[in-house]
């Protein structure tokens, strides 16, 4: 392979571009490509030409620009001719919405939003900057008599503030104050919860995750999965002082960890928290108003959520860990309704819900809540709605 279909093959690799500077054009149409704002410096054809052109054979100059997007660039001699040729733009961290505005703060940017500035970055690859080098080293040393790996050059535009041991008295009093309040805030949210105040837990969580003026700045997904896991016990021991039964709480933990483990950005995290502290929030204050039983708390709990499933009560009864006939005694008792007529009001709503708001089929609907025999499904919604399915969406699709 020659010098562009190593490229191609490593660009179709990494998913990272791989592009040849060797023509005034070809930078002027690299900066063209990924100049976002008068920020970008590096990416104007100026300034960029004039960075190439200060390039030795051994080395590897890594850019990162003010948004925190990384480039790398080299000099090589490939058949007695100069090539210059640029690895990226990709990113080494995510930012969630919130690091892109105290971004945009910490330059004084005001002319550009957050997410015209999400929306750029995430055209672009995330990578680690190691692994990023050590391709880039490949593709060099095939086409050059130098083998051994280039020195880096570092040239870092981000100037982002950040406190260092330069000033170990002020470094020292900082992390002391920052750690306090982060303890404080951490018992406030876990109070929060047990109370089932949730605007109180959602504002608290906000604040102990509000990015510090010298704290750096973005996060991988892995990183942001950790602090979920951290936030998720928190919340956990604020149901756990409400006396939310063990089984229940290990449950709703348990699906959200599932959702964030799939998340794809820092922002559907982020988002899925404040789903959870709600979540918890809502369950606590019926807990809490209602006094139902740790048993009738825990089948309400299934029902509402896993309403599409074939559950009866000796499933729900086995599921929680009590008899049947205790099952149907507490939740009559506390409920004033049979557990299957109480999943069949769930069912129903969330059917009215549907019939209202797309375009779904009967059957579609019926299958979605649980109920595989349309005739039967009728039949149910006739008896809560006094109207058949098809007359109440006409109605409440006007």
């Amino acid at each position: 392979m020659d010098l562009k279909e190593c490229c191609r093959f490593l660009e179709d690799l990494e998913l990272i571009p791989v592009t040849i500077l060797d023509t005034d054009d070809s930078i002027q149409q690299f900066c063209e490509q990924y100049y976002l704002h008068s920020a970008q410096k590096s990416l104007q054809f100026d300034n960029l030409k004039k960075l190439l052109s200060e390039l030795t054979p051994f080395e590897i100059l890594t850019l990162q620009d003010r948004f925190q997007i990384h480039f790398l660039f080299a000099r090589m001699e490939y058949r007695n001719l100069c090539h210059f040729v640029a690895y990226g733009p990709f990113c080494t961290e995510l930012l969630s919405s919130d690091d892109a505005g105290i971004l945009l703060q910490h330059l004084d940017i005001q002319d550009l939003s957050r997410n015209d500035l999400q929306e750029y970055r995430a055209r672009f690859q995330v990578q680690s900057q190691g692994k990023a080098q050590y391709a880039f080293n490949i593709l060099l040393s095939r086409f050059t008599t130098v083998q051994t790996l280039r020195s880096i050059r570092a040239l870092d535009e981000s100037f982002i503030p950040e406190l260092t041991d330069s000033d170990p008295e002020t470094y020292k009093k900082l992390h002391g104050s920052i750690i306090r309040k982060r303890y404080e805030g951490e018992q406030q949210l876990i109070s929060y919860i047990a109370a089932g105040n949730s605007a109180a837990a959602i504002n608290t969580w906000h604040e102990l995750h509000r990015k510090m003026e010298f704290r750096k700045l973005g996060h991988t997904l892995e990183i942001s999965r950790s602090s979920a896991a951290v936030t998720r016990t928190l919340i956990r021991f604020g149901a756990i002082q409400a006396g939310i039964p063990a089984e229940l709480n290990d449950d709703i933990s348990g699906r959200s960890a599932i959702y964030i483990s799939r998340a794809r950005t820092i922002d559907m995290i982020n988002e899925e928290h404040e789903r959870l502290i709600q979540e918890y929030c809502h369950l606590i204050h019926r807990y809490k108003t209602r006094h139902y039983c740790s048993i009738v708390l825990s089948a309400l709990y299934m029902m509402e959520h896993d309403y599409a499933e074939n559950l009866t009560s000796s499933s729900i009864a086995g599921e929680i860990g009590c008899s049947v006939s205790t099952l149907l005694h507490r939740f009559k008792q506390e409920v004033h309704i049979t557990p299957g007529a109480y999943l069949n009001q769930v069912r129903m709503k969330k059917a009215a819900y549907d019939l209202s708001y797309t375009d779904d089929s009967i059957q579609e609907i019926s299958n979605r809540v649980g109920i595989l025999d349309a005739n039967y499904f009728v039949k149910c919604f006739r008896r809560v709605y006094k109207l058949t399915p098809s007359q109440y969406r006409k109605i409440h699709r006007q």
